[in-house]
């Protein structure tokens, strides 16, 4: 009653909270509202901006956020229905049935199909700061579905393989163009080395390099030497396809091995359909329930291709043909064969999280987890200045580390500051406080922030 009272008093005209909160804090657990009158639904100001900690006693499991004064229209008003639809279905559900992975997953969903809307109606704010925030808050949910939420997985690397593919990378060149020239490998540019590879090189390295080595050998068996009619080379071409096809690495070996399964919804029955079901984007591949069996899967692999490698450099009588292969085509050392075996060189790579990749991919991909922020805060010192970053780059790739780390708190203390800074007080700033609620309520439950804890957590 006395936020109640605080609110009229502030805002007449501001909606009533419909649900009740403890009286044991001042800051409501949730607020849900009739928006009969959407354009002009305000939120109330809180008079103390830090988080809330809960008391010993207290049993409400959310950590609430500020939420600032600001109009907004009926599109981020029913996007804010619906993100708070989903946690509300996901709260009635049975404890055997909820999935915070799932869950999480579903407010990405809601963000991205926001944004695309938001772009497709040029309902950009000025400097699309408040867009910006919120792409950055996507991805930062994202890492935090790898770390904290999927706890059914054994091994994070496949999860964080995908990540960095999907969220940091740019997408490969496009080669339409070139594909149906008889000799597309020399399309486009010279064709003298590493240093000045034709946009063919390119791609088939950028392939390899994010684990896409199926994806790879498509491009590859386009090269003109594959309908040759020396049959060493035919065969040399055969043994790369083995090795490219059969690779058993963690995220899968494919670009459509990433693609996540989003269920369309428009009212709330499609959502609770959703939410109540298991996480279909999971695979059942040995990395993510197997681990033992992927290590071993991956070792015998690894031996393979280290023994192709080496036994075509010393041009040993079983891989002849691979060794006339590399001479007639030195671009698949470079580009394929010192990638597979891992001694591709860090500074070979256009970004850190390739070479972060590579290393996950090639070298260790039964790298314990408490380790992986170490081996990723070294490649980026390698291709950043942190100092010298923009503040967008740098509070990513901070939060970046600090998820790594475990260190919930830390990450969205740093998310929620660079957000108030960065977002507009525009139609959608009360969207990224709003996740930045949820965010906290999903690292809650998960035991990522506990409210015992004492410092930033």
């Amino acid at each position: 009653q006395e936020y109640n009272d605080a609110a009229m008093t502030d805002h007449p005209a501001a909606p009533m909270p419909a649900m009740g909160y403890s009286s044991s804090f001042a800051s409501p657990a949730a607020v849900s509202w009739n928006p009969t009158t959407p354009s002009i639904l305000t939120f109330t100001r809180s008079k103390d901006r830090g988080m809330c900690r809960l008391p010993a006693n207290e049993t409400v499991n959310v950590a609430t956020a500020v939420i600032y004064d600001t109009k907004f229209g009926d599109f981020e008003a029913s996007t804010i229905l619906e993100l708070l639809d989903a946690r509300s279905i996901h709260s009635g559900l049975d404890d055997n049935e909820k999935d915070l992975l799932q869950l999480s997953r579903m407010y990405r969903a809601i963000l991205e199909s926001y944004l695309e809307g938001r772009d497709q109606d040029g309902n950009m704010d000025d400097d699309g700061n408040t867009s910006e925030v919120l792409a950055i808050m996507e991805t930062f949910m994202y890492l935090c579905e790898v770390f904290f939420y999927d706890q059914q997985n054994e091994s994070v690397t496949s999860g964080l393989v995908r990540f960095l593919r999907m969220k940091l990378l740019e997408p490969t060149e496009d080669l339409s163009g070139i594909m149906e020239s008889d000799e597309p490998e020399i399309e486009g540019g010279t064709n003298d080395g590493n240093s000045h590879l034709t946009p063919f090189w390119r791609v088939v390295r950028q392939l390899c390099v994010r684990g896409y080595t199926m994806d790879a050998w498509s491009v590859l068996s386009y090269h003109s030497l594959c309908r040759s009619d020396d049959p060493e080379l035919v065969e040399g071409f055969a043994l790369l396809k083995k090795l490219m096809e059969s690779a058993p690495l963690p995220g899968g070996i494919e670009a459509s091995d990433d693609l996540e399964e989003k269920s369309t919804y428009t009212q709330i029955d499609d959502l609770s359909s959703v939410i109540g079901s298991a996480s279909k984007s999971r695979t059942g591949r040995d990395w993510d329930h197997n681990l033992h069996s992927a290590e071993s899967h991956w070792n015998e692999w690894a031996q393979l291709v280290n023994h192709a490698s080496s036994g075509a450099s010393r041009n040993r009588s079983d891989y002849t043909s691979l060794t006339k292969l590399l001479h007639v085509v030195p671009q698949i050392k470079s580009c394929v064969l010192q990638v597979l075996n891992g001694t591709a060189s860090p500074e070979s790579h256009s970004h850190w999280s390739e070479a972060l990749l590579v290393e996950l991919l090639y070298k260790n991909p039964s790298i314990p987890a408490e380790n992986i922020s170490r081996r990723a805060e070294i490649y980026i010192n390698m291709y950043h200045e942190l100092n010298e970053e923009g503040k967008t780059m740098k509070c990513l790739l901070q939060s970046i580390l600090q998820i790594m780390q475990f260190d919930a708190g830390s990450a969205v203390l740093s998310l929620n500051s660079f957000a108030q800074e960065r977002s507009s007080m525009d139609t959608a700033s009360s969207i990224c406080h709003v996740l930045t609620a949820l965010l906290c309520d999903l690292m809650y439950l998960s035991g990522s922030i506990t409210k015992d804890s004492h410092g930033v957590n």
